[in-house]
């Protein structure tokens, strides 16, 4: 039996509009699907975008010299670059999700965080400089921006700190004011800085008077020759605290800081290489005379193991406002008065005088050089003849040749000045052999009856061992055709010990041919009789400053005592320099002291009487 299929069923209106809404519906879908594919292409290129961004930020922030972090919107952070964790302590693992109250702004109080958090939260970038706690319990000052970053829509996001740690920059700053201000070598100001605080002082005084010291360390080059210039700079930051004690003592004593609010004002100060300079307001000159000789017995009685010696400084007194009213001035006249101190002998004080106005018109040393050099070119450099006693026969047999520098008008310079700057640049060798060439020349003019007197000559150190200055001697001996055994050559003992073997050598060759060897300022520097057998030297000189207060100082009488019979048992023969009082040449008499030099014997002349 065969069913009938029946036919469908009739549209209706209502199902017409079903299947149309139906088919609506898939179109739309559809659209919507391919928008939302177009979408999610777009959000993933967006994520890698910003993970792109994210990394070169990563990067460039951990190649930055400041702490960063980042934070959202509520203050919890999400990142810290290696900065931030090596300055402070904290693994980003601690730091991410911590708040950023608790973790960075720690120090700050309440009061202090709010007004951060309220400048930020209104879109406003904060900075400021606070305590930043330091995981190991310490902590760091902080210079911090925290700027907020706003989304699209204005809407803060996210903050981005960025932070600087001061205290190395002001380690830094306080290195490089240092350096400025202050002398590495001594920890004293350096001379810039202390003509500007001479001039501020100066400038404000509440004070009428004042005084300035300048102190030249003496013979210091000596010890930079010698030991070399890291031991020169050891002796020289040594006498430096010997210069600040004896500061504190000046100032204990009721000196520059009697007056009130006066001690701020006292200073110290490195001019230059072995310079140094005081000052110290509301002294008269005679309270700065004595302080001054507070200073100079201070350094004498400092003695460095290292180099086997003491320290003598020569010292120039200027004075507020009698000598001048700015530092420049004040300055000119205590160098003025520090090189006639030198002049005296040095390890002395002196207090500008008009009659030393000259040194003041040549003060540049640069001056003084070219005169030298002129005077050497013109022939000006002349031998004086200063006479040496025979003690026990009481009979002048020795004369010391002394470099003495004339104008053109015939005029003296003082030694003291002339010598330093020559030595300083270089032009000793010249002036030695100008003055030995002259005196041996003298010596073969006199008669028949003073042609055994003997003249002692002065050799710079840096001509003792010079194979060119030995030839010189050498060469100058068999033109004047003089007896060698007439001519003694003195040399330092500083300038022999800096080079044993080589002054050996030098002395040797000399003794060969008949000239002796003179220890001369013997006691100022070593004061080691082994030298003196190594030398093989002929003649000892006592140093003036164990000479001159001889009947007053029995520890020098002592001193003197002990050289002579030392000497005698090696076969050496002694001279006392400095011999000015009748008193004194008795004492060298019952000493034994063989021969006398001073201004009591006779003073420096251009001529040898007779």
């Amino acid at each position: 039996m065969i069913k009938k299929i029946p036919p469908p069923p009739r549209k209706t209106p209502m199902l017409d509009e079903l299947l149309k809404d139906n088919r609506r519906l898939k179109e739309e879908l559809s659209e919507k699907s391919k928008a939302l594919e177009e979408s999610q292409e777009r959000y993933r290129r967006l994520l890698d975008a910003e993970d792109d961004a994210s990394r070169k930020f990563c990067t460039a922030t951990s190649h930055c010299i400041n702490a960063i972090f980042t934070a959202d919107s509520k203050g919890v952070i999400e990142f810290v670059n290696p900065v931030f964790e090596s300055f402070y302590g904290f693994p980003a693992s601690e730091m991410t999700g911590a708040n950023m109250r608790g973790a960075v702004f720690a120090e700050l109080s309440d009061e202090e965080w709010s007004e951060v958090w309220k400048t930020v939260s209104s879109g406003t970038r904060w900075n400021g400089v606070f305590r930043m706690r330091k995981k190991d319990g310490g902590s760091t000052l902080s210079n911090t921006y925290l700027t907020p970053v706003k989304s699209p829509d204005r809407a803060i996001s996210h903050f981005i700190g960025v932070q600087e740690d001061m205290s190395n920059r002001r380690v830094t700053e306080e290195n490089v004011r240092y350096l400025t201000d202050y002398d590495k070598v001594t920890g004293l100001y350096n001379r810039s800085h202390f003509i500007e605080l001479l001039n501020a002082a100066l400038s404000g005084a509440q004070f009428k008077q004042g005084i300035l010291l300048l102190l030249d360390i003496d013979q210091f080059k000596l010890i930079n020759d010698i030991y070399g210039h890291g031991l020169g700079d050891e002796f020289l930051h040594k006498v430096a605290m010997v210069l600040k004690t004896a500061l504190r003592f000046v100032e204990d004593k009721g000196g520059a800081s009697s007056v009130v609010g006066r001690k701020q004002f006292n200073f110290i100060g490195r001019l230059s290489g072995d310079e140094f300079a005081v000052f110290l307001p509301s002294l008269v000159r005679e309270q700065g005379l004595m302080a001054a000789e507070r200073f100079r017995k201070t350094l004498e009685g400092f003695y460095h193991s290292d180099v086997s010696g003491h320290a003598t400084a020569s010292i120039g007194v200027s004075v507020y406002p009698e000598h001048g009213a700015n530092a420049a001035e004040l300055l000119t006249k205590a160098d003025a008065a520090m090189y006639k101190a030198k002049d005296l002998g040095r390890n002395k004080c002196h207090v500008f005088a008009p009659e030393d106005q000259y040194i003041e018109t040549m003060k540049s040393r640069l001056h003084w050089k070219n005169s030298i050099v002129r005077a050497l070119k013109d022939d000006l450099f002349v031998p004086w003849f200063q006479p040496i006693m025979d003690i026990r026969e009481e009979s002048i047999t020795h004369y010391e040749a002394l470099a003495r520098m004339q104008e053109n008008d015939g005029a003296v310079v003082q030694p003291g000045v002339v010598i330093d700057i020559a030595e300083r640049f270089g032009l000793i060798n010249s002036i030695d052999q100008m003055i030995i060439s002259k005196a041996m020349r003298l010596h073969s003019t006199l008669e028949k009856n003073a042609k055994g007197l003997n003249f002692c000559m002065n050799v710079s150190g840096k001509n003792v061992g010079d194979e060119a200055f030995l030839s010189f001697l050498k060469d100058a001996l068999g033109r004047e055709g003089v007896d060698p055994k007439n001519f003694i050559f003195e040399i330092t003992e500083t300038s022999a010990v800096s080079d044993l073997s080589k002054a050996a050598k030098f002395i040797k060759e000399l003794k060969s041919i008949g000239c002796r060897i003179a220890m001369d300022d013997f006691g100022v520097g070593f004061s080691s009789f082994m030298y003196l057998r190594e030398m093989e030297v002929d003649y000892i000189k006592i140093a003036g400053s164990f000479i001159k207060s001889l009947d007053q100082n029995l520890n020098d009488r002592l001193f003197v005592k002990a050289i002579t019979e030392v000497a005698k048992g090696m076969g050496i023969r002694i001279i006392a320099e400095f011999v000015e009082r009748k008193e004194t040449l008795d004492i060298l008499r019952d000493l034994g002291v063989d021969y006398a030099q001073g201004f009591m014997i006779g003073r420096p002349a251009t001529e040898i009487p007779g």
